[in-house]
């Protein structure tokens, strides 16, 4: 028959005609197990005609157990990945939009998607260290070094220019400390100057930049300049809104009160104490207050102006004495 075929194809092409050829199938032979069925026509499966043994093969097949076994580990295994992997692709989109502002000179922008990449690479000493230059940059040293407490870094230009931010802070707040101590000795002048150095040194560091414009209101009140003192502390309270800058402002305002008898100063400094009272949250501030409101109502009601020292030479030596009787 084959030969016959052949013929036949050929003979088609020589004459150009269409040609189609097509593999017969006999439905009397499986296709499994090639046994011939005589005039049997024999059952389909997908198409294909199977005798009654192996057409119960082919519905009825069992996949081996470790084949199974494998299969589920790997839809274990792609299921956590699935998983980790979106972890790791939004703490990547989160680093490189971080360095993105970060490289743009906006630091306080780039702390957030820092803070999100940190989820999952704490450990990485890149997105460690990056996000430590957006904390220094933004004016949050603390939570810089709390980022970097336990990430190992190499040596590297990277190390040396993020050991230089940390550095810049370093100094700035060495100069910091040693205008606390300038201030404790009631050298005023030379711990206003310090501090002033130390906030020029980080600007971006606020309660620097606080505590030297709060000094600069001690140096007009120890040359008696109350006035002075209300034009120091008006706009540190309007850009600082909190609990030092309240009090500093009430004080001033009191100091106003007691010099001139002013009524609206007296007001105004009422008002400041008892925004003070709602803002001190802390247990520093909390202290604080316990040891400066009774001072400020005294000066209210007496009007005099007793610095701390002569105020506690004067009343509170007294409330040592009565509390050992």
């Amino acid at each position: 028959m084959r030969p016959c075929a052949d013929q036949k194809v050929a003979d088609i092409q020589q004459s150009k005609g269409a040609l189609a050829v097509t593999r017969g199938v006999d439905p009397t032979i499986c296709f499994k197990c090639s046994a011939d069925y005589g005039d049997q026509v024999l059952p389909t499966v997908s198409g294909l005609h199977a005798c009654e043994s192996c057409l119960n093969q082919v519905l009825n097949f069992r996949y081996p157990t470790w084949l199974k076994t494998a299969a589920a580990v790997l839809v274990g295994l792609l299921v956590l990945s699935l998983a980790y992997g979106r972890s790791y692709f939004v703490a990547g989109q989160a680093y490189y939009k971080g360095r993105k502002f970060l490289d743009s000179n906006q630091p306080q922008q780039a702390v957030p998607f820092f803070e999100e990449a940190l989820k999952v690479g704490a450990d990485s000493s890149e997105v460690a260290g990056y996000a430590a230059m957006a904390y220094l940059r933004s004016g949050h040293p603390e939570h810089a070094y709390r980022v970097v407490e336990k990430v190992s870094f190499k040596k590297d230009d990277f190390y040396r220019s993020l050991e230089a931010e940390f550095g810049q802070f370093d100094r700035a707040a060495t100069k910091a400390d040693e205008a606390v101590k300038l201030y404790r000795e009631a050298k005023y002048a030379e711990a206003a100057a310090r501090m002033h150095e130390a906030s020029a040194s980080y600007p971006v560091f606020t309660p620097f930049v606080l505590q030297a414009n709060m000094l600069d209101t001690s140096v007009a009140f120890e040359a008696a300049d109350y006035p002075a003192m209300v034009r120091l502390a008006e706009p540190v309270w309007d850009k600082y809104p909190g609990y030092e800058s309240a009090v500093g402002l009430a004080n001033a305002y009191a100091c106003v009160y007691a010099s001139t008898g002013e009524e609206t100063a007296k007001q105004r400094a009422l008002e400041m104490m008892e925004k003070a009272k709602t803002l001190a949250s802390t247990k520093e501030e909390g202290d604080d207050l316990k040891e400066y409101e009774p001072r400020f109502n005294h000066r209210l009601e007496t009007r005099k102006i007793l610095t701390r020292d002569k105020y506690n030479a004067l009343f509170r030596s007294e409330e040592k004495l009565a509390g050992s009787q």
